[in-house]
């Protein structure tokens, strides 16, 4: 009989301490997402870099545009085409000043982007303001009645009738 009531009584245990130490934390309406932003900034510049040299690099892109501007492919030596073997490509320094060009212009569209839209719009502060008047004025009130609740109960075990 002892031992059933120390096994009940460690499982209540238990539980008390599951309800109270393991709950998962309140979810909370914020203004930013705090850290993260900067992480997403900082991944957002990286890909336009990593893009573009991708781009400039990795695939025939700039050969494309080259022979698109009108710079035709000479087997001669040539300021924009190089010979590697049986290929013709754009030269690795032409390459290296357009991706740098274009890497500049995106990443100063980026910035006039964000001046243009700014942190956040009009209507998204006014709407986290009402949000945050309308949790402190339900919380304000849900105190107000529990604190009043509580002086019912007093009242009524002193065997008083409430106000």
């Amino acid at each position: 009989m002892v031992n059933w009531a120390v096994n009940w009584l460690c499982g209540r245990f238990e539980l008390q301490r599951l309800l109270t130490t393991c709950r998962r934390p309140a979810p909370r309406k914020m203004a930013t997402i705090g850290m993260w932003e900067s992480a997403m900034r900082f991944q957002m510049h990286t890909n336009v870099v990593q893009v573009t040299l991708v781009a400039a690099f990795g695939t025939l892109t700039m050969d494309y545009y080259a022979g698109a501007l009108g710079y035709p492919k000479t087997e001669g030596p040539n300021f924009v085409w190089e010979v590697h073997g049986e290929e013709v490509h754009v030269r690795v320094h032409i390459k290296i000043i357009v991706s740098l060009a274009v890497i500049f212009a995106e990443l100063i569209l980026i910035r006039l982007i964000v001046l243009a839209l700014g942190d956040q719009d009009s209507s998204t502060i006014l709407a986290l303001g009402r949000d945050d008047y309308q949790e402190r004025k339900k919380k304000a009130r849900s105190l107000l009645h529990q604190t009043s609740d509580h002086e019912s109960i007093a009242t009524h075990r002193q065997g008083g009738v409430e106000p």
